[in-house]
């Protein structure tokens, strides 16, 4: 029986430090039928000199590539994703990053599951992942720690408001099939968190169904847009709040003005949460501010855990 064509969208920028593990557990997954598209965003580093290094390697071992490489450094993923996924030939797609690694089962244990008679209704499957940091590299264990500890997957009708409240999917365990594309349009340019926007629209009326095998190494590195514990997260965490709100601000179309005006309130504590999380104590206060001039109902417990998180800090540093 002929395996079904699975194309994968490889985006990299500057990512020297993790692109050989990336391409090295793409060129060592089971499955054969894999059509591979790498666009590299004019990385300044020698992340697109390794990926040449592997160019002989990857055309024996895979049936079609392409490799392409931007003159200068666009900052749109979304827009990157959507220029070699045009031409993706697939009955199956998924798109990827440089810095994250798959174990060698997942595309065949992801198409086998998709192509079960339960799961022909479902427009895309996600799986599990191992959380790894900078210093991880395959052949080395993972550890313990992975993406989902409890769980279930959710109904369709349930699954867009589920989403509203956060994006709890990590888009490089996703596959999806191709005709997301054909009916839905591709990514977003416009908006900066390209796969949470597609999975708000296809959660209206498509079908997401989860495989609980840990079958990525999701990279949470210190450069990483969610990592606010970082030297810069006050930048990150602004910067996830523009782009998240714009993401949410539009997918709100539709609701009633108290459906959409509860959402956005869960939208800024998620962050108000994260902050603090992250010991951004001034961070949370100027989200706590922002809300309170724009009229959201801020409950006590809220206000009560940010202060007492200030006073904490403000007396760790006196000492």
């Amino acid at each position: 029986m002929s395996q079904p064509l699975v194309s994968i969208g490889l985006v990299t920028y500057m990512h020297e430090q993790y692109i050989k593990d990336c391409l090295e557990s793409l060129i060592g997954q089971t499955y054969q039928n894999i059509e591979l598209l790498i666009l590299d965003d004019a990385s300044t580093d020698a992340t697109y000199d390794v990926i040449m290094s592997y160019e002989q390697q990857m055309r024996e071992r895979f049936p079609y590539m392409t490799i392409v490489r931007n003159s200068c450094n666009s900052g749109n993923v979304s827009a990157n994703l959507n220029r070699i996924l045009k031409g993706a030939k697939g009955a199956y797609v998924k798109t990827f990053a440089g810095d994250d690694a798959m174990l060698p089962a997942y595309v065949e244990e992801v198409v086998a599951f998709l192509e079960q008679s339960e799961n022909e209704d479902a427009i895309l499957a996600y799986t599990n992942a191992y959380i790894v940091n900078d210093g991880f590299h395959l052949g080395k264990m993972p550890g313990k720690k992975y993406a989902y500890r409890s769980h279930r997957p959710y109904r369709q009708k349930e699954l867009y408001e589920v989403l509203l409240r956060g994006d709890f999917i990590i888009a490089g365990t996703v596959m999806m099939r191709r005709r997301v594309y054909e009916q839905y349009g591709f990514y977003d340019e416009r908006i900066p968190f390209e796969d949470y926007d597609l999975w708000l629209r296809l959660s209206r009326t498509e079908k997401f169904v989860y495989l609980p095998s840990k079958l990525m190494y999701y990279r949470k590195a210190d450069t990483s847009l969610t990592n606010y514990c970082s030297k810069n997260g006050r930048d990150k965490i602004k910067f996830m709040i523009m782009g998240g709100k714009k993401v949410v601000q539009k997918n709100l179309k539709g609701l009633d003005k108290e459906k959409k005006q509860f959402y956005q309130q869960i939208f800024f504590e998620k962050y108000i949460v994260a902050a603090l999380e992250a010991g951004l104590w001034d961070v949370a206060i100027q989200i706590l501010i922002f809300m309170w001039r724009k009229g959201y109902h801020i409950q006590a417990e809220m206000y009560e855990k940010v202060v007492i998180t200030a006073k904490r800090s403000l007396f760790n540093r006196i000492k």
